[in-house]
């Protein structure tokens, strides 16, 4: 029996819809008008949020509130579909909680021209989007996003629910802990370790390890002041 959905998105993102839309029908070679796509809401929805947003040819995605959302067989591939911290890893845990989801049920989707090495390991409900590199040996956690023309350096260790954005390098042996965000085209030393929760500006050069919560920033990175000085 065929599934009702192609891909089904837990949470939504109204300017992610698109991208992840696009990124899942190039990963299955079909047009982006061609996926049945249903979408896992646990915050209210607005009429006609995708207006402007997705082009006019694409249908709208099948709608369904968390609370009346039954799991099964008929979702298709089930991925994240909200991409910032903090509401991934919060949207993951309600869902959790209200439907009993295992990170097990999440798939895995990498763009085709993308590079995953094949002794990488990708966590469930990770994307890869296009001309990103996932080297030697490196593992990330579940829900991680590997934004474009991004490259995970050898032998990584990432924790759940960090990302990437476009542009940036992480050097070998860098650990990040989980919900770690790096921003456009920041460089993250070899053998670097950044803890959970961290934040690393676009456009930095991490030299140090990054303490848990921190935002760093500049050329070399350091901390930002937590306060503005009076």
């Amino acid at each position: 029996m065929q599934p009702a959905h192609d891909l089904t998105l837990l949470g939504f993102g109204p300017h992610a819809y698109p991208m992840l839309v696009e990124l899942a029908a190039a990963c299955w070679k079909k047009s982006p008008e061609d996926l049945r796509v249903q979408v896992i809401h646990n915050l209210p929805v607005t009429p006609g949020a995708l207006h402007g947003i997705m082009p006019e040819g694409w249908p709208q995605p099948s709608f369904t509130p968390m609370a009346s959302w039954e799991p099964g067989e008929w979702d298709g591939v089930r991925m994240p579909g909200v991409l910032r911290e903090p509401a991934v890893s919060l949207t993951w845990e309600a869902m959790r909680k209200a439907k009993g989801l295992k990170m097990e049920d999440l798939g895995v989707l990498v763009h085709p021209s993308a590079q995953v090495a094949p002794s990488a390991e990708l966590g469930p409900g990770t994307w890869v989007q296009p001309h990103a590199t996932v080297a030697t040996m490196s593992k990330l956690g579940p829900c991680c996003y590997v934004n474009r023309q991004a490259s995970v350096g050898h032998h990584n260790n990432w924790g759940a629910f960090s990302r990437i954005n476009p542009g940036a390098h992480t050097a070998g042996s860098v650990v990040l802990g989980e919900r770690v965000t790096i921003g456009m085209g920041a460089l993250v030393r070899e053998g670097t370790k950044v803890e959970s929760g961290a934040i690393i500006g676009a456009g930095s050069l991490v030299l140090k390890d990054v303490m848990e919560g921190q935002t760093v920033m500049g050329v070399p990175a350091v901390p930002r002041p937590s306060k503005l000085a009076s």
